[in-house]
């Protein structure tokens, strides 16, 4: 392991195989001295001010993490206040209205959403229930009507999850430790996929630095950042605007968005109704046997996410069941073998860790932990401490 007494001594230039990387050109640490000077910032090199910043750079690892619905469900702590009434859902509580009364006056604004949450909120509770497979039916069902009213569902989630985004807390503060943690005080380059809609993380990164807007989409995959953020199947902030009103036509979600012209159509805002005919979220559905069809973010953040797993050596999955299988595929093409890889949830997650496995060979680490109790309480274990150190 490469530590500061290594390289002791001697002018040392460190160099990234990324440009975004940053170059030392560093001398011995004299208590009190500084031998730097300042490069300009076209170069793609900022020189360290401190013994410390260099062995930072030195040991820094790439690290992949993937946020779930269990990951929002569990965003908030101590540090401010929330209101319970819009704590982010976990997939069978989208529809179950009598546990979550504050989400029928929006579902009431989508007729669609609401004959079939008649269904939803019953077979929710049983113990097999997959919102994914349930929706897939409906999706694909004989019956016409059946399929227009599930052309209200994203909709509704749109509408849904950006009151959750706005209305939960004032502070993120899970989300806030698991970034600070990772990029502020150990420094790693994070490339950080969210299967979530909503903008509780988008959030977390503005409070940590006040650099991380998202005004337009390339912000979420700026080079000059060390967090990179790809939100696969939308954000609640992500809408098209159509040209005019079709219906909800069932062959696959390039269809329902066959509006969409590739990321010049996507317009970024806060608060649209998801109730005109005219305005689209971009939110994939939740079904069942996803295809790369389903991944709604521009193509050039994919491709970005792509070249940049070549170089994560860690895994960190938070809060997801594993069944989004393209995803799956995708790491599966990209990852190197993994370090280290760890799998939190709120409930047991060795189903999830089984089935990254058996379809990602390179997860199949001899560093692997798997850890119950939700991601607040994982960001105050030492599971966690040793996720960072590795």
């Amino acid at each position: 392991m490469a530590t500061v007494d290594g390289v002791a001594g001697a002018i040392t230039r460190v160099v990234a195989s990324s440009p975004r990387f940053l170059a030392v050109d560093w001398r011995p640490p004299y208590e009190n001295s500084s031998h730097e000077r300042a490069l300009p910032y076209e170069s793609g090199a900022i020189w360290m001010r401190s013994a410390r910043e260099l062995q930072v750079a030195l040991l820094m690892k790439n690290v992949l993490v993937i946020l779930g619905a269990g990951a929002s469900y569990d965003c908030a702590n101590d540090g401010a206040s929330s209101q319970p009434e819009w704590r982010p859902p976990l997939a069978r509580q989208l529809f179950a209205i009598a546990d979550r009364p504050a989400f029928e006056a929006i579902l009431k604004r989508f007729p669609g959403a609401q004959m079939l949450a008649a269904e939803l909120a019953e077979v929710s509770r049983q113990s097999t229930f997959s919102l994914e497979r349930t929706l897939r039916e409906y999706h694909d069902h004989r019956d016409e009507g059946v399929k227009r009213a599930f052309g209200d569902v994203p909709r509704y989630l749109g509408a849904l999850l950006g009151r959750v985004s706005n209305s939960y807390t004032s502070m993120p503060g899970g989300y806030v430790r698991l970034a600070k943690a990772l990029v502020a005080d150990t420094g790693h380059q994070v490339e950080c996929i969210t299967l979530n809609y909503d903008s509780l993380f988008e959030q977390a990164l503005r409070a940590l630095d006040a650099r991380y807007v998202f005004d337009g989409l390339q912000d979420y995959v700026r080079a000059d950042r060390k967090l990179r953020l790809y939100k696969l199947h939308g954000c609640v902030n992500w809408h098209v605007v159509l040209q005019k009103h079709t219906d909800w036509t069932p062959a696959g979600n390039r269809v329902y968005f066959s509006v969409y012209a590739g990321p010049r159509a996507i317009r970024i805002s806060i608060g649209e109704d998801y109730a005109n005919p005219g305005i689209l979220p971009v939110v994939t559905p939740p079904l069942a046997n996803k295809t790369d069809d389903h991944f709604v973010c521009p193509g050039d953040h994919l491709k970005t996410l792509s070249d940049r797993l070549k170089h994560c050596s860690k895994l960190l999955v938070i809060g997801t069941s594993g069944m989004e299988t393209h995803m799956l595929r995708l790491l599966a093409s990209c990852l190197p073998s993994a370090e280290a890889a760890h799998f939190v949830g709120l409930d047991d997650v060795s189903e999830t860790h089984t089935k990254f496995a058996s379809t990602i060979e390179q997860v199949r680490t001899p560093i692997r932990e798997l850890f119950v109790g939700g991601m607040r309480a994982y960001l105050n274990d030492e599971m966690f401490q040793r996720f960072l150190r590795i």
